[in-house]
Order: structure tokens, then sequence, then C-alpha cells
């Protein structure tokens, strides 16, 4: 999986990282906030972090605050991020390769963990918010995001993704869309991360973001996402390998837009949980 999320490093870093970016600010105004009521810098990882983007960002505005480590699975994101942390002189923050369910770091290393849905792109879930709990230290902060729970009934991405994938895998319109199990709702994201060891406390908040993506970019990154591939479970090999293209064409007849390559507008909800450690 690694592999496919390097080969599409550049086409999410150039698009579909559009989708996230609102919420990566929203993380860091919260890591910003905890950082500058402090007399010392603190450290912070950045987790899944793709092509580096909010935590260049974070970095760039925390330069007196903060010093970020990015990281993420995927040798080319972490060699865009790299490639941004040169090209914009930030001295507080560099990147490197770790797994987010088993990260490479000793015990409470960290004051700040953050993960702008990153949770998305492991096969589990629980043991990336394990690990990082783990690194953080005491009275330290993970904040995290997740996809709200989409209404299919309204407009917007997440809807439109799961009617063409519905009407790719079974050629019928009208199916009501399957949800992936990492879509959560806000108590059932509030409760999931109560239950680990350690927590302190936990607030989430729900957000709400307008943005512009591609198709290419929506079926590269969708076939590479662990949570949206049980969607294709029980498919034969020949409708594997079909897939692709079917999602590609029922997006543009579900859309209307034809152009795999035209930017088209859609709006996102999701929520931001802070939780504190012991």
């Amino acid at each position: 999986m690694a592999e496919g999320w390097s080969q599409h490093s550049q086409l999410y870093n150039d698009s579909a990282q559009s989708l996230t970016f609102y919420y990566a600010n929203v993380l860091n105004e919260v890591v910003l906030d905890y950082a500058r009521r402090s007399k010392e810098r603190k450290s912070v990882l950045d987790v899944a972090a793709g092509p580096g983007e909010g935590g260049c960002y974070l970095a760039s505005r925390g330069e007196e605050c903060v010093r970020v480590t990015i990281t993420d699975f995927s040798q080319g994101m972490v060699d865009l991020a790299g490639k941004k942390i040169i090209s914009r002189h930030l001295h507080n923050a560099e990147a490197q390769v770790a797994d987010a369910q088993k990260l490479p770091f000793p015990d409470a290393s960290f004051d700040c963990v953050v993960s702008n849905f990153g949770t998305f792109v492991v096969p589990d879930r629980k043991s990336a918010y394990r690990e990082a709990l783990r690194v953080l230290r005491p009275g330290g902060l993970m904040v995290v995001s997740s996809w709200n729970v989409p209404d299919n009934s309204a407009p917007g991405f997440h809807p439109l993704l799961f009617r063409a994938m519905a009407l790719a895998r079974t050629g019928v319109d009208h199916e009501p869309p399957q949800v992936p199990p990492t879509f959560l709702s806000r108590s059932a994201l509030e409760e999931e991360l109560r239950a680990f060891e350690g927590v302190a406390h936990v607030k989430v908040m729900r957000c709400s973001s307008s943005a512009v993506i591609c198709h290419k970019s929506v079926v590269a990154v969708t076939l590479d996402n662990p949570g949206l591939q049980k969607m294709m479970e029980g498919m034969c090999q020949e409708e594997r390998q079909k897939f692709p293209e079917s999602f590609l064409n029922a997006l543009r007849l579900i859309s209307g837009v034809q152009d795999e390559h035209e930017l088209y507008p859609c709006d996102t909800t999701a929520f931001i949980a802070t939780v504190t450690k012991q």
C-alpha cells in the first residue's frame, strides 16, 4: 500500500490534499495555542502526514514555539515533505518515513501528536492511536481529524464518492451507498478515544469546508485507502481490474464533469478531536 501512495504522491499533493488542508489548519491552531502558552518550545509529531503541507505550515507559523517531525509510511510523500522543508527554509522541521502503527520513537518523546485524517490510511486505526499516545508525554496533546458520517441525502463530496462506488460496483445508481467503518459519528469518535488507557480528557468539535478536486485524484487516493477498499470486498479479480475505469465513469455520470483533470467544488464535514494524556 505504501508503494501505491508513493506512486500517487505528486497527484495527491497537487489536487487531492485540498480536501484536507482546511482541517490541517484547524489542528494547527489548536497546537499553536497550546505551544504559545508554554515558555519552552514544543515538539510536535505529525503522523501519516502525506506530502507534509500541514506540518510545514505549522512549522512556518510556529517557528518560535514548535519543532515539527513530519512522518508518513510512503517514501514518496516523505520526499515531497523534505523538499518543502528545504525550499521554505524551515529550520524547525524534519521529515522521515514512519509507520503510524509502529512508530520508531521512544515512549513519551513528544509534547504533541497530530494526524490529519491519518487514521483513514492505516489498516488498524486503534493501533495508530495507541502508538500516538505511547510517544506522547504526560499532559501532552493528541489532535486528530476524522470524517463525519455523511448525509447521503445532501450534496457533498462523500455522498458523491459512495454513490459512484456503488454504481461502479453494482451498475445500479439507486443502491443506498455503503459507508466504510472509518467514518464515525461524533459520539462514536469520542467513545473510541476515551477508551484508551491514559486518556484524561477528550474534546470533539465539528467543522465544515469547501474545496476543489478532480476525478483522477479521487480515483487514485480511493483505491489505495484501506477503509474504502472494504467496499470492493467480494469482487472477483476481473471485477477488481475493471473497477478503476468503472469508478471513473460513475464519477463522470453522477457529477456531470467529464474531464478527469477538471477541478470541481465539493463540501466536506469532519470532527477535530483533542485528547489530553494523563
